[in-house]
C-alpha cells in the first residue's frame, strides 16, 4: 500500500510541476492538482449501532440486551490524518449506567486523503465501542440521544504563480508575462478554503499579492492542536503559511509565528471571507529579466463534527 501511495504522489507531482523550455520559468500545469470542495472526514453511525431499541429486563439486569456503537470516519478530502489525529467522544450516556469502558478513542491507523491522479480514494476506518450494556433494571421506555463527536487535525493547500521582472513597474514586453491582474489559484479539498489571487507591482523593487480565506464547512475550527477548543485564544483559528522555493515572502494581518514573518494564526468569521495582503522583495541584480515562481498556501487547523442518533430502551418482563 506504501508503494502505491509513493507512485501516486510521484505522478501528481509531475502533473503539478512542468518545466518550460525557458529555464527562467517554472509553470503550474493547467491540469489540476486537487480536486477542490469543502470535503474532509465524514462521519456516520454504521446502520444498527447503535441500535433503535435495546430490551432490557424489568427485574434481572444481567439479560439486559448487549449493543455497541460503531463510528465510520471517511477521509472524502485531500488531507492525511496521522495515526491519533482523529478522537472520537461518545455522549450521552453514563459510563456507569452503561457499562462504558472508554469514551473516548482514536484512529489506530493513518487516514490517508485522497490523491488526485492515482486512483486512490480516501481511506477509511471504524471505531467501535463494543461490549455496552445497560446495568440497572427497568420496567418504562426510556429514550437515550446518542452523540458522536469528532475532532480532528485537517489543513487544506492551495498553489498559484505570479509573475516576478527586475523591475515591477516596467510594462512587459513580448513574451514577458504580466504582474498586474487575477491569478489562477488551486485549492486542495477542505473546509477552509482559498480563492481569489491578485498580484501588483509595490515599487520598483517589491511585488504584491492578496488572497481570500473563507470556512465553508458545516463543522467547528480551532487552532491546530488545540483539542478543538472553544476557548477565546483557540476558536475559529487557523495556522496559516505562505511561501516561495526562490523568494522571501512576508505577509501581514496575523499573529506571526518565531518561524517567520510568513507564518502565523489568524482568525476567520464562519461564512465571511478574510484577504491576506503578502508581498516580495526583487532583487535589481536579478540575472533574468523575469520569473515565475510558484506561490504556496498552507493552512492547519482542528475541527470538529458531530453526529446523533436515538435509542430506546423496551423493557421486557
Amino acid at each position: 500500500m506504501k508503494n502505491k501511495i509513493i507512485l501516486g504522489l510521484i505522478i501528481v507531482s509531475i502533473l503539478v510541476f512542468s518545466g518550460c523550455g525557458d529555464s527562467n520559468t517554472t509553470t503550474v500545469s493547467n491540469v489540476d492538482p486537487y480536486y477542490g470542495g469543502t470535503q474532509s472526514l465524514d462521519i456516520s453511525f454504521l446502520a444498527e449501532f447503535p441500535p433503535s431499541e435495546v430490551s432490557v429486563s424489568s427485574d434481572d439486569p444481567g439479560s439486559n440486551q448487549d449493543f455497541a456503537i460503531i463510528v465510520n470516519l471517511r477521509n472524502n478530502g485531500e488531507y492525511n490524518i496521522p495515526v491519533g489525529g482523529a478522537k472520537v467522544q461518545i455522549n450521552g450516556l453514563s459510563s456507569a449506567l452503561f457499562n462504558f469502558e472508554e469514551v473516548k478513542q482514536t484512529n489506530v491507523d493513518a487516514l490517508t486523503g485522497k490523491i488526485k491522479g492515482s486512483g486512490l480514494e480516501g481511506y477509511d476506518q471504524q471505531i467501535s465501542f463494543n461490549n455496552l450494556k445497560y446495568t440497572k433494571t427497568s420496567d418504562t421506555i426510556q429514550q437515550y440521544n446518542i452523540n458522536a463527536n469528532v475532532c480532528y487535525i485537517y489543513g487544506t493547500h492551495a498553489q498559484g504563480q505570479l509573475c516576478v521582472k527586475k523591475n515591477p513597474t516596467r510594462p512587459s514586453e513580448q513574451g514577458e508575462c504580466e504582474i498586474k491582474g487575477a491569478k489562477t489559484l488551486k485549492s486542495s479539498a477542505g473546509p477552509i478554503q482559498f480563492s481569489g489571487l491578485e498580484e501588483f507591482a509595490r515599487g520598483t523593487q517589491e511585488i504584491g499579492f492578496k488572497f481570500n480565506v473563507i470556512h465553508s464547512g458545516a463543522g467547528l475550527f480551532s487552532a491546530p492542536n488545540s483539542d478543538c477548543s472553544r476557548e477565546l485564544d483557540f476558536k475559529d483559528k487557523i495556522k496559516l503559511e505562505v511561501s516561495s522555493d526562490e523568494f522571501v515572502v512576508e505577509c501581514s494581518g496575523f499573529n506571526k509565528y518565531d518561524t517567520g514573518k510568513n507564518v502565523g494564526e489568524i482568525r476567520l468569521v464562519s461564512g465571511q471571507t478574510r484577504t491576506i495582503n503578502c508581498f516580495l522583495r526583487v532583487d535589481p541584480n536579478m540575472e533574468e529579466a523575469f520569473k515565475t515562481p510558484i506561490i504556496k498556501i498552507k493552512s492547519e487547523y482542528d475541527y470538529s463534527k458531530t453526529i446523533s442518533s436515538s435509542m430506546v430502551l423496551q423493557p421486557f418482563y
